[in-house]
Parts: C-alpha cells; structure tokens; sequence
C-alpha cells in the first residue's frame, strides 16, 4: 500500500513531467550526437593521416630498399636498362627474369600494390624496365613499354633524392600513394627509379576497422553521456517539484498546478476545492520531542493526506508545516468529508504523541484567480485554529 501511494504521488509528478521529458531527452540525445560526431570525425581523420604517412612511410622503405639491392649489382641493371625491349639491346636475359621474381617477391611480402623500375625518356615520358606484376596480368608492363612521367617522377631524376607522394588520383589507375627511390649508376648519375605504390583500398581496409571501433565508441558514449545527463536533468526537474522531507509536491509544482487549473477552468467551467492543512501546535512538538520527531510528524501527517486523496488530486508541502491540497472536480461537500477523515486518522494513529490538524476550505468561484482562492483557504484555516483547532472550516467568496 505504502509502496502505491508513493508511486502514485510520482505519477502526478511524471505526468507533468511527460512531455517535457521526451522533448530533453531528444535534445541531450542530439546534442550527445552531434558533439560525439565532432569528435568522432576528428579522431577519425587524426588516424587517418597517421595511417597515410605509415603506408607512405612503407612504400617509400619498400622503394629505398629495391633501389639498394639493384645498386648491388649495378652494372647488369645499367646494360637492361638501356634496352628499348625484351628482344632488344645487349642484355642478360637470366638477370632480368631473376629481377622479376625477386620484384614480385617483394610485392606479395610487403603488401604494396605494384613496384616497378623506369628510366627517363624525356621531362614527361618514361620507360618500365623491371615490373613486380605477375606476366600475365592485364597490368603487367613489358620491358621498355611506356607511360607518361609524371612531376613526381621528375623530381627524382631532377634532386636524387627518395620522396613519397601521399594520396594521389592518377587518371586511369585511381588513388595511389607512392614511395619513389632513385637508381644511381657507379658515378653518382640518376639512371631510373624504383616506385613502389600502395592504393587507397589499403587506406579504406585499415580505416574500415577503425571506423567500427570508433562509431562503436562514440555510440556507447553518446548512450552513457545521454543517460548520464538526463538523469541529472531529471532529478534537478524533480528535486524542484518534490518536498524532500514528505514526498508530496513542492510548492514550485503547487503553485504551477493552481495557476493551471484556474486557466483551464476559466476556459471549460467545472468545480475545484482546495484544503489548507496547518499541523497544530508544531512548534511545541519541536520544542519538547526534537526536531527529529517533528520531521516524522511531518511525514506521518503527509503518509495521512495522501492516502486520502484521488490521483487526481495534487497535495503539497507549502510551508514548515503547512500542506495545501488541490482537488478538481469536488464539490465543497466532498471536500468537507475528505478533510474529516484526515483529522479523524491524524488523531486515531498519533500514539501517545496528541496531533491534530486545522483544516481550511474554500471552493473555486468565477473570476477568481490562484491568490483569491489560497486566500480563502487560508482564512478558513486560520479559523479552525482560533475556533479550537483540531477541525474543519469553511471561508466561501462573498457573493
């Protein structure tokens, strides 16, 4: 029983609260999103560029490296070179079909997408001389087949030094990043490059895994912030509108439902009541027994009240030991016999303690606003203390 009033008392509460609570709710979800998307997009391009300049970094050693191993041997690398075809030219034959299974070692060992080798035929054309690509492929590059040389490239064969490019969309192979290493001959002289590219599906693969890891976090973060902060929001939303001692409404939430009632009534007609509840000689009891007993007198007198009142009804701690009750659509001679058995159960469940409540009444009339009415009540309750205490009085508006 217990356990139903306090529920109920907050279902009061949480239908005020309802909509307001969905439209918070979808604000601190969105901005959880819209914030966690921000970061989320950050770190995913932070990662990004690291994963760019590692792959970069890769095919650039990928290249520096091949580069050394034919510097090695130099002087048949120099005599292939200088064939314009597989059928043409003083070469060893024997040398270049080793060259190619080593290039194609290298490519399936490091993951790079292609690697080749290349002379310069002028400032915007080149030559292939060795290619890692298996023969049969349809991007296999025979000795001496052509393609355009490109600014890159030239800088190579211009500086003699190792660069990488970062991402690049070249036309007709799609987005590439490139490590290039110059070929030098005995004396010191750029005779081609090796180049060794890595294509953006290796970027898409890695940053794939990523990219799940950190949507995954961002949606776990966006869920526990939302929580989080709606429970702060909701518990301030309810702190405001709750007495902490009684549990019954705040006066914030009393007065709020007052001024609501009285509109809807000045709109629709109808019948409010409202009760003034004042706890009798509670200084008294305070002063002899302590303020411990006096808080539970409080929230003996407040377990009283609610369990005699509707869910429709709004009871409210509205002062040290005063409580107010809203009742719509009740009559006064309703309100009356409400108010009757709260005094009669106050008295019969006190124990040795004597309490007893002073109760005012009044009744909603027309143009009356939220003060007249609190007026009224509050008269009438006045009066039942100077008529005695311990009983009910009536104050109506004066006609």
């Amino acid at each position: 029983m217990k356990n139903n009033r306090i529920f109920n008392q907050f279902n009061r509460i949480m239908i005020y609260l309802s909509s307001r609570s969905v439209l918070v709710f979808t604000s601190i979800l969105l901005t959880a999103a819209l914030l966690f998307s921000g970061i989320g997009l950050l770190i995913h391009n932070s990662i990004q560029s690291l994963i760019i300049n590692e792959l970069a970094q890769s095919s650039l050693n990928t290249a520096v490296t091949a580069a050394a191993f034919i510097e090695a041997d130099i002087d048949s690398y120099e005599k292939l070179s200088a064939a314009n075809g597989y059928t043409e030219g003083e070469f060893d034959a024997s040398y270049y079909d080793h060259m190619q299974k080593i290039f194609q070692k290298i490519r399936k060992e490091t993951g790079v997408d292609f690697i080749y080798t290349m002379k310069k035929i002028s400032d915007t054309e080149m030559a292939y001389v060795l290619d890692g690509e298996d023969s049969g492929s349809e991007l296999f590059s025979p000795l001496g087949s052509r393609d355009v040389l490109t600014s890159f490239e030239l800088r190579v064969f211009e500086e003699g030094k190792a660069i990488t490019t970062g991402m690049q969309s070249w036309e007709g192979w799609g987005d590439y990043l490139s490590g290039f290493s110059p070929i030098m001959n005995r004396e010191g002289k750029v005779i081609g490059l090796v180049g060794a590219d890595k294509s953006s599906d290796s970027l898409s693969y890695l940053m794939s895994s990523v990219d799940l890891i950190i949507l995954m976090v961002a949606l776990f973060m966006i869920l526990i912030t939302t929580i989080y902060s709606y429970k702060i929001v909701h518990e301030r939303a309810v702190a405001y509108n709750v007495d902490y001692l009684t549990k019954l409404s705040s006066r914030r939430y009393h007065d709020l439902q007052l001024r609501h009632r009285i509109d809807y009534l000045n709109h629709k007609s109808g019948e409010l009541s409202m009760m003034m509840i004042d706890v009798d000689n509670f200084k008294f009891i305070n002063d002899v027994y302590g303020h411990e007993m006096g808080d539970y007198m409080l929230r003996h007198v407040a377990e009283i009240i609610r369990g005699n009142l509707r869910k429709s009804d709004i009871s409210s701690r509205i002062g040290g030991d005063e409580f107010n009750v809203i009742l719509p659509d009740t009559t006064l001679e309703a309100a009356e016999k409400i108010a009757d058995r709260i005094i009669q159960e106050v008295q019969g469940t006190s124990g040795e303690l004597k309490v007893s409540v002073s109760i005012g009444l009044a009744t909603w009339a027309e143009d009356m606003d939220a003060v007249d009415i609190t007026r009224l009540a509050d008269m009438a309750m006045y009066k039942a203390k100077a008529s005695g205490r311990n009983q009910v009085q009536v104050v109506q508006a004066k006609a």
